[in-house]
């Protein structure tokens, strides 16, 4: 009825608990293309000991002459470029595509990989699991024709990289919860968000209106963002009188009656290994289809005590798990991806976005022939 549910007795009616909760799209897993391997600026396909090293020592792209020899060869039928064009990185494939050889886009993503200021845990999970809610997962290749004629070919997993840049950043964003700022012991016991909250987006968001959101499941001040697969929520007991149970200051004279809860949920990972990503579609003669990855789960369980007041209201809660925590912050990205006024992305500003977004189409075609994308021709690619 596009209302939020908030009593506990009006959530059992409508038979929330005790059941899987499923949004109506599964999401799918992958990598979170981490800025110390380069982001959508890394050749992924070179593996991680290379693009490790390339973190320490600094990454240039190619030079101009470099890209022109291996277009004229490539063109020419010789393998090993075509080989090469095919293992270059995502914003690499890009510039190439589009004939700037000084190659802006790749600058700028080593800007906020290689040779900027990487950190350990970073990266674009946040926008790949918003990616994966709603744009199918690519798995074939694609072919572009850059408008001097120049060919290169776009992987699946190139794809996902240049949606993960493209969702990073999202027209609106609804933060619930808090990111943690904290580096402590034990920065769970401040950080996790209630499980009053969580529930309660859990019931309504998936359980009623049947769509996701990703949860920064580290209560510390490392990120890892996860789509929402599936979620059980089971109330243990009836609910009973509080007795002495610690409360805040915020919830005296509210609490009336406390009850326990288990949260089990399925998340769709973002740490996958690029391997994991990269298997080809053997049944397929063509050899441009890989293998869909799907939801590969990462299973996580909490118990928690849920604070109602007289009417049955969720007003509270605290943690009884061991660890006592909970995810620190829920994640919505909604309304596409942010865009500059010429519609770039905003956060990738050399990047077109209609030119990901037809790439993300052509990529889940099921024709018998290769996806081909003709910049000559293609209006919504700029």
């Amino acid at each position: 009825e596009n209302k939020l549910v908030t009593r506990l007795p009006e959530l059992e009616r409508l038979g929330v608990f005790g059941r899987r909760l499923e949004p109506r799209a599964e999401p799918w897993s992958s990598t979170f293309f981490p800025s110390w391997y380069g982001g959508e600026a890394g050749r992924w396909t070179e593996g991680s000991v290379r693009l490790g090293t390339r973190t320490l020592t600094g990454f240039d792209p190619p030079t101009e002459a470099e890209a022109r020899a291996w277009l004229t060869k490539a063109a020419e039928g010789d393998a090993a470029a075509e080989a090469r064009l095919f293992t270059l990185a995502p914003t690499e494939k890009v510039d190439i595509a589009f004939g700037k050889l000084d190659f802006p886009a790749t600058r700028q993503g080593l800007g906020h990989s290689h040779n900027g200021h990487p950190r350990y845990w970073s990266g674009r999970c946040n926008g790949v699991a918003t990616a994966s809610l709603v744009v199918p997962e690519p798995f074939r290749v694609v072919e572009v024709v850059g408008p001097s004629g120049q060919k290169v070919r776009f992987h699946p997993n190139d794809v996902k990289s240049l949606l993960s840049v493209a969702y990073y950043t999202a027209q609106d964003e609804r933060i619930v919860g808090d990111f943690c700022r904290e580096v402590a012991f034990d920065s769970g016991r401040t950080c996790s968000m209630s499980p009053a909250v969580l529930v309660i987006a859990l019931a309504n968001r998936i359980g009623l209106a049947r769509e996701s959101f990703l949860i920064d499941a580290l209560p510390t001040i490392a990120k890892q963002y996860y789509a929402v697969a599936a979620a059980t929520i089971t109330l243990s007991g009836t609910p009973r009188a509080p007795g002495t149970t610690p409360r805040a200051p915020a919830l005296e004279g509210k609490v009336d009656r406390l009850v326990d809860v288990r949260i089990d949920l399925v998340v769709s990972s973002t740490t996958l290994s690029y391997a994991k990503v990269n298997v080809p579609d053997r049944s397929a003669p063509d050899g441009s289809r890989y293998t869909r990855v799907g939801v590969v789960p990462v299973p996580m369980s909490y118990t928690a005590e849920l604070a109602l007041d007289r009417e049955g209201e969720l007003v509270g809660g605290r943690w009884t798990g061991d660890p006592a925590d909970g995810p620190d912050a829920i994640f919505m990205g909604l309304g596409g991806p942010k865009l500059e006024p010429d519609g770039r992305l905003s956060a990738a500003t050399e990047i077109p976005w209609g030119f990901v977004r037809t790439l993300a189409e052509k990529s889940v075609e099921e024709g018998p022939t290769l996806p081909r994308i003709d910049l000559t021709t293609c209006d919504t690619c700029r």
